[in-house]
């Protein structure tokens, strides 16, 4: 991202210079990616007559601190090639609003201000960066004005008015969508995701393909049922005629599901998601790859995620192979006990949802209750009659101990897995995902197989209980045929 500088907070002395000019953020771009040696420096932007307006300067498009790095939380484009009359823009956010309020000018901001201006000349766009007199003179359309200004705008305006931040450690939420407060990052993922396509070879040329490609990160197989499938719908929200091809795999990456030898993990348990294979993709003339990895900038996904309906989206797009099924319904016969009809299913998540992470990112993991705090949601449930016994899903040995040390011990069933002690004080600051990278010998395919048994175990009970808002609970309740007579699961019921 280019950001805008005042001669008064920039470099005593520039070593690069540029005129002044409705291109000079791409000119900027273009010469920051072509010489790296002078991201550090800043460029001195003059006037016609040579004098020095404003500094323009680098700065990397990523986001989160450590955390969010290692878990290859929030990738996002450099955008090193858009142009502001591209071909294949998805203009959905902008038609959202009427009335569009920038914090700040940079090179984004400018970009989307630019595109909503040539598209929708009837949209209102304001700035309340004074900075942004550079870009727009009194003859434009552009308004600059102070923030305290604009509620008199929004009143006039009700439910029409987007805001875009500039912060990159911005994190989307239910009230950022309410609200429509996104940041320039993803304002430009929502623009540009479908405008660059590339070639892999000569293969279907009237054929549009999507690639569905991520570093999986610290992310297990919810993660990666989510992904996909809010991909998909995302997808098929666009109204084009896309054929999605789902890879993750990625040699020399260690996840928990194969030790770097690059297997496609969505095969390991999962039908293909069109006729399409990964082989086809990387043959083909037009493939979209899109800027949407595991954690992305791209807000449709972020959106698709917070208020997905699991259930739905499971039925349209998801086929799960047939061993995969015969394993779990066989699981199911070996571990529910003989004569158990109704039960209620418990999704004890705690270890790594107890880390202590700061700044934006505490609220990335919503904060688990405690094994005693489930404990009591549950006894008061079972309780009320009509339940013959409890399943209790968790890989927190501390929630386990509280649950088989209770007076529900003798209702309780349960799969048999390694369960960890989890210290949320530990300042490495290890994910889940990360403790199990450890065991060399992990059959990763096996242990998640076993994971897709506990969550078909979840799906078929009549009550369903959480600690938080987790992968497991989402697609327990995703899997319900008919859903639950009773489900209590932040961020869902």
């Amino acid at each position: 991202m280019i950001k805008v500088l005042e001669l008064s907070e920039g470099a005593a002395s520039t070593k690069k210079k540029l005129k002044e000019s409705g291109e000079v953020f791409l000119e900027a771009r273009d010469f920051y990616y072509a010489h790296p040696e002078m991201e550090e420096d800043p460029i001195t932007v003059t006037d016609g007559d040579g004098k020095a307006k404003y500094q323009l300067c680098f700065e990397q498009n990523l986001s989160g601190g450590e955390i969010a790095t290692k878990a290859k939380m929030s990738p996002s484009s450099d955008f090193r090639t858009y142009t502001y009359d591209a071909e294949g823009l998805d203009l959905t956010m902008i038609e959202r609003a009427d009335v569009f309020i920038f914090r700040e000018i940079e090179e984004y901001t400018y970009a989307v201000a630019k595109i909503i201006k040539e598209k929708f000349p009837e949209k209102e766009l304001i700035f309340t960066d004074e900075k942004a007199r550079y870009f727009f003179d009194e003859e434009s359309p552009v308004r600059i004005m102070p923030e305290k200004e604009e509620e008199k705008v929004r009143k006039e305006h009700p439910g029409r008015v987007m805001t875009v931040v500039s912060e990159m450690d911005f994190l989307i939420n239910r009230e950022s969508i309410k609200e429509k407060t996104y940041n320039s990052i993803q304002m430009m993922n929502g623009l540009f995701w479908l405008s660059e396509t590339t070639s892999y070879g000569e293969d279907n040329p009237d054929k549009k393909l999507v690639a569905i490609k991520s570093h999986l990160g610290h992310e297990g197989l919810a993660g990666v049922l989510r992904y996909v499938l809010n991909k998909l719908e995302v997808i098929k929200n666009t109204g084009q005629e896309l054929y999605p091809v789902v890879d993750l795999g990625i040699y020399g990456e260690v996840n928990q599901f194969c030790n770097g030898n690059g297997s496609n993990v969505w095969d390991m348990y999962f039908e293909p998601v069109s006729e399409y294979s990964v082989e086809d993709l990387y043959n083909s003339k037009n493939v979209l790859t899109a800027y949407d990895g595991m954690k992305t900038k791209n807000p449709y996904l972020f959106e698709q995620d917070i208020l997905a309906d699991y259930p739905q989206l499971i039925k349209k797009y998801l086929h799960v192979k047939e061993d995969v099924i015969a394993f779990c319904k066989k699981q199911y016969e070996k571990v529910v006990p003989d004569g158990v009809k109704k039960y209620i299913g418990v999704v004890g998540r705690g270890s790594d949802y107890n880390m202590q992470l700061t700044g934006n990112l505490a609220n990335y993991l919503m904060r688990p209750l405690s094994g005693a705090e489930i404990l009591e949601k549950t006894k008061a449930l079972f309780e009320k009659g009509g339940y013959d016994a409890v399943f209790l899903a968790t890989e927190d040995d501390q929630v386990f101990e509280i649950f088989m040390n209770s007076d529900l011990k003798d209702k309780i069933f349960y799969v048999e897995q390694e369960r960890i002690t989890y210290d949320p004080n530990d300042t490495s600051k290890r994910f889940l995902a990360d403790i199990y990278k450890e065991k060399k010998e992990r059959d990763g395919y096996a242990e998640n197989l076993r994971y897709l048994s506990i969550i078909y175990i979840l799906s078929r009970s009549s009550a369903l209980l959480s600690t938080t808002l987790c992968g497991a609970a989402k697609m327990a309740w995703g899997f319900s045929e008919n859903g639950f007579d009773h489900m209590d699961v932040p961020g869902i019921s």
